[in-house]
């Protein structure tokens, strides 16, 4: 998709509705069930879901938000959404064990409920939909089908199963990226793409301001720093991001990594891996922070870069594009749709001198700020949670 159809699309997509279609359209108040959720754990699903709250609640429709347990979910977005007159948490039991009971509390909240419209988070239709209310459900991706081989066979038939009854019974699907819809064509067929809709994900910017960052970070963001956040999964690629980095420690004595996100295994070992004790500790594991943290890190990096070899919209890419800094990631799945065509792109089968090349191009250019904050300003407007809310609704509506 080139970028000029993208953003066609993205235009169609988050066209504004008033919210006076959800009276015409009687779909009443909008339930957001966050079972699913799990505070520092799959992040980028839970920034995905506070991001569309915040956006419903702007526009002023009404959302309840059924839940199993407050320590389940951010306490920064559980404080706001409590002081928003139009947003409320009604409890459910919280079933013990571990991830699996979300599908049994969503389950048991789809069999009690019964007025007004659900929008499920995150793939799964219960197997028992109440028929009385609409259904709706966002699915996020198809990694699963692209990487089988990071998922157990138990795991993809699983997936695999739900995809096809949620696709199959909901009211509409919404997926995240243009991309996402083709890759639901590849997989499922057209006739289930074609009962979606895309929805992109909201970016709600002024979370990351509603607490002041840590002195860790604000040390840390002292000397200058490349800057990549992501769950450290193998196609997130950090690796490569790794690599491109020991080749220009020698050449940038000051500068230093920055990885956010929950460390994985092979990326621990290849860092643990390098022979220089001083390149060694310039890359930094900053684990998972607070939105405050995580936003003094975007707007005072040198860069952002993501390696990552698949994604169905690519959250951490829009959001520094969103702060105004150089922004560089590969040129496949979602992130060339979903960054506009605005960012730095490298090959998704780049070597990591590639890589290497690619940054040093970046951090050896004079920083043009004003055309990055022309970049940051379409950014924010396309992703503004208002906007994005508006988009779904129209979706729920139609």
């Amino acid at each position: 998709m080139s970028v000029e159809e993208a953003d066609s699309a993205a235009s169609n997509s988050t066209r504004l509705t008033p919210v006076l279609a959800i009276r015409d359209q009687q779909l009443g108040q909008i339930s957001i069930p966050l079972f699913a959720l799990r505070h520092g754990i799959a992040a980028g699903l839970a920034s995905s879901v506070y991001n569309l709250v915040a956006g419903i609640s702007e526009i002023k429709a009404e959302v309840n938000l059924p839940y199993s347990s407050l320590d389940r979910l951010s306490p920064d977005f559980v404080r706001w959404a409590q002081s928003a007159s139009n947003i409320s948490f009604t409890k459910f039991p919280r079933m013990p064990g571990g991830m699996w009971t979300r599908f049994l509390e969503e389950s048991y909240f789809s069999m009690t409920q019964s007025s007004g419209p659900v929008v499920y988070p995150n793939y799964f239709l219960p197997p028992t939909p109440n028929r009385r209310r609409e259904n709706f459900c966002i699915i996020h991706d198809c990694q699963h089908r692209v990487f089988p081989d990071f998922f157990s066979a138990k795991k993809r038939a699983w997936l695999d199963f739900n995809f096809e009854r949620t696709l199959a019974n909901t009211n509409r699907v919404f997926l995240i990226s243009e991309f996402e819809r083709s890759q639901i064509s590849r997989f499922y067929g057209d006739k289930l793409a074609n009962r979606c809709s895309v929805v992109y994900n909201a970016i709600d910017w002024g979370r990351f301001n509603r607490a002041d960052p840590s002195p860790r970070t604000q040390e840390l963001a002292q000397a200058p720093f490349i800057l990549s956040v992501s769950h450290q999964y193998p196609h997130k690629n950090t690796a490569q991001i790794i690599d491109a980095f020991c080749c220009l420690a020698g050449k940038f004595p000051t500068l230093r990594l920055v990885l956010v996100g929950h460390k994985g295994t092979s990326v621990l070992d290849k860092v643990t891996q390098i022979t220089s004790d001083e390149v060694r500790e310039r890359i930094v594991f900053s684990g998972f922070i607070s939105d405050a943290d995580l936003g003094h890190l975007y707007k005072n990096c040198a860069l952002f870069a993501l390696a990552s070899r698949y994604e169905g919209f690519g959250m951490p890419a829009v959001e520094a594009m969103g702060f105004g800094v150089p922004t560089l990631v590969c040129d496949s799945t979602a992130l060339p749709e979903v960054t506009l065509g605005l960012a730095k792109y490298v090959d998704a089968k780049a070597s990591t001198l590639d890589w290497s090349d690619a940054i040093q191009a970046i951090l050896n250019t004079n920083r043009e700020q004003s055309k990055l904050d022309e970049i940051a300003e379409r950014v924010r407007d396309r992703y503004a949670p208002a906007t994005i809310a508006r988009a779904l609704i129209t979706g729920m509506c139609t």
